[in-house]
């Protein structure tokens, strides 16, 4: 029978058994498009972020974990450059062909991160480092990518005035799925909410958690719902994710 589905049979009774096999071919990718909205800061292209969906290419064969991985991946690249109140959706349909799909990335960057304070204090050298020199400005946008020139450049600047091969101390903000690469993504974006360096920018009570979609369904049981615990399983997931965060930070 054509229907997916399996039942036992009693083979001394029917003697012989005829076997169907239905192949059905797999889903595949036939146009890929991405759609950004308005953001604040550095632009981001289309070409950019199709460039991150390589595994998306026309004719590749589709699954609901291959888009999630995809849409994770230009969640990854926006963060890299500063975006980390990125979210990205995406739609998937049908074209002519029942067997051939379209995919829409849905990308909204909002803000990006800006440098609030810019201090350079390296022991045992007292020239100042020209503020002119560097990507990284008071008030300016920050992505890792300016952050590692800046580094190099004053590592450079240190052997010129001959400290050879100076040792810095990068400090950098590491998210936690950089340190935890199966952390689901909406668990990461509570956690940064939690720890936004902006008061107003955090959650103001674990109410607030309330109208937040559970990360996975073990998060919202019904004995918890019961009770009025629902928030509890996600503070406590965020709480070991930023335990492994400092942890690997000291």
């Amino acid at each position: 029978m054509p229907s997916g589905r399996a039942r036992p049979m009693d083979l001394r009774a029917a003697g012989t058994v005829d076997l169907t096999f239905v192949v059905k071919p797999k889903t595949q990718v036939q146009k890929v498009a991405i759609d950004i909205a308005p953001s604040e800061g550095d632009k981001i292209t289309e070409e950019e972020l199709l460039f991150k969906l390589n595994v998306l290419s026309p004719g590749t064969a589709i699954t609901e974990q291959t888009l999630r991985n995809n849409a994770d991946e230009i969640l990854d690249y926006l963060r890299e450059r500063g975006f980390y109140k990125s979210e990205v959706t995406y739609e998937v349909h049908r074209m002519q062909n029942q067997n051939e799909v379209g995919v829409t990335f849905k990308v909204t960057p909002n803000a990006q991160t800006t440098v609030s304070n810019f201090v350079i204090n390296i022991q045992g050298y007292n020239k100042p480092i020209p503020e002119d020199s560097l990507k990284l400005k008071k008030g300016g946008n920050y992505s890792r990518e300016r952050l590692l020139a800046d580094v190099a450049k004053v590592r450079d600047i240190l052997k010129k005035d001959n400290y050879l091969a100076p040792e810095l101390d990068e400090r950098e903000f590491l998210r936690p799925r950089q340190l935890k690469r199966d952390l689901p993504a909406p668990l990461e974006a509570i956690c940064l909410k939690a720890m936004a360096l902006k008061p107003e920018d955090r959650y103001t009570a674990p109410k607030a958690l309330l109208v937040i979609s559970p990360v996975r369904p073990s998060l919202r049981s019904k004995d918890a719902l019961a009770k009025g615990q629902r928030a509890r399983p996600i503070f406590l997931a965020c709480a070991s994710s930023l335990s492994t965060l400092v942890g690997a930070v000291l």
